[in-house]
């Protein structure tokens, strides 16, 4: 039974991450292989021109309103009393200072 299983297992590369992407670019080179493929340019670009320019509409209005919107001033005449509440059982001593 032993003879059909191997004691030790192979070592397992690295299929994600940055040592893959490292070990990946110094296997490149050693090759001598260029990277000369780009990113398909389509994939990223805008499928509706109506629908983008009136998204584009949209936040220009927004950022417009934010900045127009008039100040509320809350202030009035005198202000607001100074209370101090003392809250609890009777017989506890507190002091304010």
């Amino acid at each position: 039974m032993d003879d059909l299983v191997p004691s030790q297992r192979s070592h397992r590369t690295r299929k994600s991450g940055p040592t893959m992407r490292k070990k990946a670019e110094i296997d490149k080179k050693k090759r001598g292989v260029t990277d000369t493929k780009q990113k398909n340019p389509r994939a990223f670009a805008v499928k509706s021109a109506v629908k983008a320019k009136r998204l584009q509409n949209r936040s220009a209005e927004k950022e417009q309103r934010r900045l127009h919107i008039p100040t509320i001033d809350r202030t009035y005449g005198e202000p607001p009393p100074y209370v101090v509440v003392v809250q609890g059982p009777p017989g506890v001593l507190c002091c304010l200072y």
